[in-house]
């Protein structure tokens, strides 16, 4: 036990406080709601969508992070605009964080089917230190005093393009650079950090009843390596969906889902640590429910459902 406690005081102050990792909370099943990331899918679909993700990684490990998301977004009308917005809790050890977003975005069709989009977003964020978890004991260190509550604001952009089969996206979910603690010593090493996203993915028909999807997704923060997620979906009888999701360096992961309707869907996905913490955890579990409503039920809506 005292080993995991002194484990996951090192994760936690490296992840927040020195920038060697990613501060935003990553997801396996990043593929089904990319919208939580880049605000320019709030117009991706014809029909509106409310998912759900819940994430607890590192099992075993006391206080590791737990994460949940909700998003809802829908087509504002008959109109090129899409609205969304985005609510998340995050917890990690001792830190805490919720977070809320409005995004919008205007989709432009070039020819054809090819369409691109751009999309804004804005909000805010509230985290807070709790002491009274037990991991930390030395409160009176002074970089724990310094460390402060409050709401900071949150503006991101992105782009997509798609068509009928691929699609592109980059984004930058914040641009505002805020600090997590008062303007002391070593205040730099606790600021929110510009994150960069791109994410691309493609339907391809095997037969009449197999649906192969790759997908992939890299992320980018200064101070940090660059995050590289692949992953590989079937979807049978377009109605039961299996996959595997490898992120470079961390983890290895296996994906199962069953289609509701036209454009629902439940998902499962396990991931297998293999980097330096492997020996510490049991692993990571992730679920995602989406609900679509008033989906048509015609090919286009199935593809993009998935």
């Amino acid at each position: 036990m005292k080993q995991t406690r002194i484990l996951l005081i090192v994760v936690i102050f490296h992840y927040f406080f020195k920038g060697w990792s990613q501060q935003d909370p990553q997801f396996t099943q990043y593929m089904l709601n990319a919208f939580s990331f880049n605000p320019a899918y709030a117009r991706a679909k014809e029909y509106a969508e409310i998912t759900f993700s819940a994430r607890s990684q590192w099992i075993g490990i006391p206080g590791a992070p737990r994460s949940q998301l909700l998003s809802v977004r829908a087509p504002w009308s008959n109109s090129n605009w899409g609205i969304g917005i985005n609510f998340m809790n995050d917890t990690a050890g001792p830190v805490k964080e919720l977070s809320f977003n409005v995004g919008a975005a205007y989709e432009v069709e070039l020819s054809g089917k090819e369409t691109l989009a751009f999309g804004m977003r804005f909000g805010g964020s509230y985290v807070r230190l709790d002491h009274n978890l037990g991991y930390i004991k030395d409160t009176g260190d002074r970089n724990l005093q310094d460390y402060i509550r409050g709401i900071r604001p949150t503006i991101g952009a992105g782009i997509l393009y798609r068509n009928e089969k691929f699609y592109l996206g980059i984004a930058v979910p914040n641009v505002v650079r805020t600090s997590r603690v008062k303007k002391t010593t070593k205040a730099n090493e606790a600021t929110n950090r510009i994150h960069f996203f791109v994410d691309s993915g493609m339907w391809v028909y095997i037969n009449q009843n197999v649906m192969f999807k790759p997908a992939m997704m890299a992320k980018a923060v200064f101070g940090a390596p660059i995050t590289l997620d692949v992953s590989a979906n079937f979807l049978f009888n377009n109605k039961f969906r299996v996959g595997l999701n490898y992120r470079l360096g961390n983890a290895l992961g296996g994906l199962v889902g069953l289609k509701i309707g036209n454009a629902s869907l439940l998902s499962y996905s396990y991931d297998l640590t293999t980097g330096a913490y492997r020996q510490y955890n049991a692993g990571t579990h992730e679920v995602v429910l989406k609900v679509g409503l008033g989906a048509t039920g015609n090919r286009n809506s199935k593809i993009i459902s998935f």
